[in-house]
């Protein structure tokens, strides 16, 4: 079962899953509407969050779906799969593509970003996807790209990028 913790503003649902670590008892989102120091993989660059976009980390138990402490960076290329599997889902488009290591891109244009942090068995799993906006010209919105409107709190959204994310993996 997923616990959800939703808030207005925090500074990033990365740092905040970072002090919920050690008392985790099952998995747990984190979602903001509204992130004023979101992270990117790249620490010099910071993730810009319009409102309405969906910024969110999981913390899961990545042993329970196959990971192994030996091959737990492997997580990274099945989450971003994921989130990829999810956009198409709901935009119905199969021209939803995976730039490795961490990103999605519809239309040669940024649609979602995932930046994961593991401390075997956890993983934290940061997932930005643009929803209702783009914050920049190289990016685009899955109502920009699509027509379609998601609240970021949607639960067939969030539960469909949780299962995907969740699946059982067989990891060599």
């Amino acid at each position: 079962m997923l616990k959800i913790i939703h808030k207005r503003v925090l500074g990033s649902t990365q740092d905040y899953a970072h002090k919920l670590l050690a008392s985790y008892t099952g998995d747990v989102l984190i979602i903001a509407d509204i992130q004023t120091a979101g992270k990117s993989r790249h620490r010099e660059r910071l993730w810009i969050s319009n409102k309405g976009n969906f910024h969110g980390s999981f913390i899961i138990d990545a042993s329970k779906i196959g990971y192994t402490f030996f091959n737990i960076n492997l997580i990274n290329s099945h989450v971003v799969y994921a989130v990829q599997k999810t956009i198409a889902k709901f935009s119905s488009s199969n021209d939803i593509k995976v730039k490795l290591p961490n990103d999605v891109y519809y239309d040669g244009k940024k649609i979602a970003g995932i930046l994961i942090e593991t401390f075997y068995p956890l993983a934290i799993i940061g997932i930005g996807i643009n929803l209702i906006s783009s914050p920049l010209a190289t990016s685009t919105s899955l109502k920009d790209a699509f027509g379609i409107e998601i609240n970021n709190t949607d639960s067939e959204f969030i539960n469909l990028i949780y299962n995907n994310i969740t699946e059982r993996v067989i990891c060599y």
